[in-house]
């Protein structure tokens, strides 16, 4: 018994071996966690940078000066990415592994106009949809009158109201269309509508 009292190698090895063996298992947290909170952020870094591209694409939609669309792709992934769009917002998320959820939401610069598949969708739809409804194009040729034009303007306000409580939801499955359209009015200056959509059906060139 004096003798393990006594033996102060064995202690001072017993110790040293503790504190190895601590420092290891400090250093390999450090490298598990490392790589986890760096996956995350590079992650959370894609998501921002989505969310980014589809508003500065938007923004410069914004500043055509006749119809034009462009085609906006979205990474796929894995995981997949999903992309929810209000007139007032854009929201991107992500699963991360089997029990995080990495999320940006972002207001847009300009507001646009989601648009829901199973609806009329493009801006040919939209002149289509006007000659249905109240009987115009809404082109030059066959402009739109004032009554028309206040019955379109309260229609895409019901609209953004209820995208916010219900955004139009995307996936990284097909490019984003995002479209500038007139429609013109006997008033004179036409009413501009940006539209944003995803139908894999169109055939539209990148630019």
């Amino acid at each position: 018994m004096l003798r393990l009292r006594t033996d102060r190698h064995a202690v001072l090895g017993l110790s040293l071996a503790n504190l190895a063996l601590f420092l290891a298992s400090g250093l390999l947290l450090g490298i598990i966690l490392e790589g986890v909170y760096g996956s995350i952020w590079e992650r959370t870094a894609q998501l921002q940078t989505t969310a980014d591209t589809l508003n500065a694409s938007i923004e410069t939609l914004s500043a055509a000066y006749e119809d034009t669309s462009l085609m906006i792709r979205l990474p796929t992934g894995p995981p997949s990415m999903r992309l929810s769009c209000s007139s007032q917002y854009i929201h991107v998320w992500s699963q991360f592994g089997s029990t995080t959820a990495l999320s940006v939401t972002e207001p847009w610069v300009v507001s646009p106009w989601p648009r829901p598949a199973g609806s009329w969708q493009s801006g040919h739809d939209l002149h289509g949809w006007l000659n249905d409804t109240y009987g115009h194009l809404g082109t030059v040729q066959d402009p739109i009158n004032l009554t028309t034009l206040v019955s379109l303007k309260k229609d895409r306000q019901s609209a953004a109201m209820s995208l916010a409580y219900s955004p139009v939801e995307f996936t990284g499955t097909s490019p984003l269309i995002a479209e500038k359209t007139f429609v013109y009015t006997e008033q004179g200056e036409p009413y501009v509508v940006l539209l944003l959509y995803q139908n894999e059906t169109k055939n539209i060139s990148m630019p």
